[in-house]
């Protein structure tokens, strides 16, 4: 009997389509996302967090992130959590209400256009932080949420300053003898957890590194490698190799010389963003291209 009444009701959450627990990250890696830089960078963040979530059984913010993952993925706009969403410690709203006000205003600046990924991963941190902070059991988790937002932010923010406007200076008397040799400039690609593929975001980041290194005659492309702190050092040095490599492989096939590109590879000794060993940070699963004077 029992039996029965366990197969009629499984028949009837078929029925009526619903979705059992923890089933909705499936689906939302199941996407493929479309939009701007920012609508994709914010997709992989949610899924990020979403896995993270279904890895420690928390089934319940799994699909609840998931589900935003596919909004952001499918051109659907996805806001930073209200406050009010969650059920938050007294002693922590102020502090939280603030952090999100702080975003929201670099956002209606528009921040998701001139620094989409940091953006993207600014907004996922405070989600982050708000999931952590409404359990309040896990003070590591809590501080890496919290300081991941805050160190995104502050990049947001300093990027957005304004600009000092130049005084207009006399030309010189001469010419000078030589021009001054091109400032550096630094590309980040980022990459799925335990993965070497470049995904739809980095091709784009990627897209913007090539042009550049066509245009500058002399210059050499330096490809760095990294993982973050999950797994072991000996594996997450392959894996930052692997990751090197296809940054490398996609830019000699776009055109840039093979003698310009130089690769080397870190492994995890070389955070972005420091964490306890273990944890899994988006942020540290990167390629750098530096291109500059040979």
């Amino acid at each position: 009997m029992l039996l029965r009444i366990t197969s009629v009701a499984l028949l009837g959450l078929v029925l009526v389509g619903c979705d059992l627990p923890g089933t909705k990250l499936e689906k939302a890696q199941r996407v493929e996302p479309k939009g701007s830089t920012f609508d994709v960078s914010l997709y992989q963040e949610y899924i990020d967090l979403s896995s993270s979530e279904y890895n420690e059984g928390d089934y319940t913010d799994s699909d609840y992130f998931a589900v935003r993952a596919m909004q952001s993925g499918t051109g659907g706009t996805v806001a930073p959590e209200e406050i009010s969403a969650r059920q938050l410690p007294e002693n922590k709203v102020g502090e939280l209400t603030s952090a999100r006000q702080r975003l929201v205003g670099t956002l209606s600046k528009g921040a998701a256009e001139k620094v989409p990924s940091e953006t993207a991963i600014a907004q996922t941190g405070f989600d982050c932080w708000m999931q952590e902070q409404e359990e309040n059991i896990q003070p590591d988790d809590i501080e890496a949420c919290r300081s991941r937002f805050f160190a995104a932010l502050e990049y947001i923010e300093d990027a957005m300053k304004p600009k000092p406007i130049a005084k207009k200076v006399e030309p010189p008397a001469t010419p000078p003898l030589a021009a001054p040799p091109p400032a550096s400039e630094l590309y980040l690609v980022y990459f799925d957890f335990d993965n070497a593929e470049l995904s739809e975001a980095a091709k784009a980041v990627l897209e913007t590194a090539i042009s550049a290194g066509r245009k500058l005659e002399g210059m050499t492309l330096t490809v760095s490698g990294h993982t973050d702190l999950a797994g072991i050092a000996d594996y997450n040095m392959e894996l930052s190799k692997r990751r090197a490599m296809a940054v490398s492989e996609a830019l000699i096939m776009a055109g840039v010389a093979s003698a310009a590109v130089k690769a080397e590879a870190f492994g995890e000794t070389n955070p972005a963003i420091i964490t306890a060993d273990g944890v899994a940070e988006s942020s540290n699963r990167r390629v750098e291209i530096l291109i500059g004077v040979k």
